[in-house]
């Protein structure tokens, strides 16, 4: 089945047309050796382009071996579930994986939760997501984002992390934590990033919420937070904000601030105070 679309896809029409040009870390194995074999026997990889001089079988061979090692992946983290004769079933964990489009290291990532998890490891969690990859650290940022992290003379975000922005994965930590709480982010290639992140951090927050849910052991706490964070990734804002109104329609950062600063700092607040005050 494996090698059935194998042969549908791109990469099988080209390695056929120019096999060199293809290099993949592919599954080496004796010719004797089986398929039940190779998923029992611990795999050596290596790094080559097609021989020129393969033919076709030789060709199919090395993609169903790659096709096999990366199946052997999802099987060792619960996506997929195989038996001896290679029939595949996708678990719950792999149906999410698909239905979120979220990539393999991220569920990898997500496997690792051990239920104990506090809302700062999950949001450091969804961090290191692969999704995330493309969001780059510059060098004129680091400035405006140690700022967002650590300042005496402002508000900062809600968990500051250890020493100074160095990496990619703690920018986007800390844009997390600035638009959940509230700050102001003048610069317009951080703004941009956020508005990134955000988009497919609803996506992320929302899949391992999920994925917990369907976990068999007891991992309540983890659960309960990337519930609450799945819900601040919708709503922009922490669990425990005063800044409810951002989710009102129209109403931004600035007149957001207003109410804050008049004391409206819930909904039911704002539903009982007279509108022409509100005006105001």
């Amino acid at each position: 089945m494996a090698l059935d679309w194998i042969r549908s896809t791109y990469l099988y029409i080209r390695a056929l047309k120019n096999p060199t040009h293809y290099g993949q870390s592919v599954t080496r194995r004796s010719p004797s050796s089986n398929c039940g074999q190779l998923l029992m026997d611990p795999p050596l990889h290596f790094s080559s382009g097609f021989s020129a001089d393969l033919d076709r079988c030789g060709i199919e061979a090395k993609l169903q071996e790659l096709c096999l090692k990366n199946l052997n992946a999802l099987s060792a983290i619960d996506l997929i579930r195989m038996d001896e004769d290679i029939n595949i079933k996708p678990t719950e964990a792999g149906r999410l994986m698909a239905r979120f489009c979220i990539a393999f290291d991220t569920m990898e990532q997500f496997s690792k939760v051990v239920g104990t998890e506090s809302l700062f490891d999950l949001v450091s969690l969804v961090s290191k997501s692969r999704e995330f990859s493309d969001i780059q650290l510059r060098v004129n940022e680091k400035r405006a984002l140690n700022t967002l992290n650590r300042d005496k003379n402002r508000r900062t975000i809600r968990f500051p992390l250890e020493g100074k922005i160095k990496t990619s994965e703690m920018k986007v930590n800390c844009l997390i934590q600035a638009q959940m709480s509230s700050i102001s982010i003048q610069d317009f290639g951080l703004t941009q990033d956020t508005a990134k992140i955000f988009r497919i951090g609803m996506r992320i927050s929302k899949c391992l919420s999920e994925f917990l849910s369907h976990r068999s052991e007891a991992v309540f706490p983890a659960l309960l937070n990337s519930l609450i964070l799945a819900k601040c990734f919708r709503a922009k804002i922490w669990e425990n904000s005063h800044f409810v109104s951002k989710q009102l329609e129209k109403i931004g950062q600035t007149l957001s601030t207003a109410m804050v600063n008049a004391g409206l700092t819930t909904f039911s607040q704002i539903e009982q105070t007279n509108p022409r005050e509100l005006e105001l």
